[in-house]
């Protein structure tokens, strides 16, 4: 014991010097490992350019020639199915000649979609008079010549989402926006043109209605975001049985004479018992049908959409650089 309080510094030095050498034989022992891995990495990658040498590996005019070929015909390919998308999807509308003519033809074609709506017996909110159209049409002042191209384009979408509304037999168009006006979103290929509608209908034909949206021949509509409102509603048996004859009470004696009963009628009560029907004067019991149990009665749903018209350009952005050169 003497002896280790004597040393006791010795001791600890001894013992920090066998811990550092033990780490720094652990830390040699993992950069070695590395080293080695290092080594057969590097030995590969030697001995995969030593093959590559021994077998003469390098370009011809051959391999150039076919390089250039592949990549024409991918160029080929990838115009040619751009240009059937564009043959497919491209927008077909006739422009008027002037503005006078083209505000005429704007209000025919919002009054025609209202007769179309009408004779559909399709209710439309006062939101959809114009059809989003209401700038224009309300206008003191004609539309510039050069506007003329986009307001019409923008007409032959509106009247084609119209037109699958009354396709599917929706109950109402409670509204349709244009968010960006007759401006559009340009990309390399293609520009995008979002429209919003609100509409009314039952969940059949609401689902029809966004599937349809979704896969027009000539019109590539993308479903961009969804919003369903379906609030519930009783059934008329259930509205029934919680209403009460309020005709049976005596509302004069009741007020003049609170809390003493005087003069009062008293409260007939001609609701059926649950799971019965009964007469008017309750004493039949008929047990209630099926039908008469449901608790919700079938109800409209109310669908907000989002949906982004994709037209793909003229001519490619490599086409149009070629062209310019």
């Amino acid at each position: 014991m003497d002896t280790f309080k004597k040393n006791w510094g010795f001791i600890v030095i001894s013992l920090l010097c066998f811990l550092l050498v033990a780490a720094m034989v652990i830390k040699c022992g993992s950069t070695n490992e590395k080293l080695a891995q290092s080594k057969s990495e590097y030995e590969k990658k030697v001995n995969y350019l030593d093959g590559v040498g021994k077998k003469k590996l390098k370009l011809t005019d051959e391999n150039v020639k076919i390089a250039t070929n592949n990549s024409d015909i991918t160029t080929k390919g990838i115009q040619q199915v751009h240009m059937t998308l564009m043959q497919r999807f491209k927008l077909n509308y006739k422009v008027p000649g002037d503005g006078a003519s083209a505000l005429r033809e704007l209000k025919e074609a919002i009054l025609q979609m209202q007769k179309q709506l009408d004779e559909k017996e399709i209710a439309w909110d006062s939101k959809v008079e114009y059809f989003s159209f209401e700038n224009i049409a309300k206008s003191a002042t004609l539309p510039q010549k050069d506007d003329l191209p986009l307001i019409f384009r923008q007409l032959a979408i509106v009247r084609q989402v119209v037109k699958i509304a009354i396709d599917n037999k929706v109950s109402a168009i409670n509204e349709i926006k244009r968010p960006m006006n007759l401006r559009v979103h340009e990309e390399a290929e293609y520009t995008l043109t979002p429209i919003e509608i609100t509409v009314t209908a039952s969940p059949e034909n609401g689902q029809n209605f966004v599937n349809s949206m979704s896969s027009q021949e000539n019109y590539l509509f993308f479903l961009r975001t969804i919003e369903i409102k379906a609030p519930d509603v009783a059934t008329a048996a259930i509205k029934s049985m919680f209403s009460i004859d309020l005709s049976s009470m005596d509302m004069d004696a009741g007020f003049n004479d609170i809390g003493r009963g005087r003069n009062r009628k008293p409260v007939v009560d001609n609701r059926p018992k649950p799971g019965t029907k009964g007469s008017e004067d309750g004493l039949v019991d008929v047990p209630l049908r099926r039908q008469e149990l449901l608790v919700f009665d079938k109800k409209d749903v109310y669908w907000k959409l989002r949906f982004d018209l994709i037209e793909p350009k003229y001519e490619l952005p490599e086409e149009k650089k070629a062209e310019e050169e």
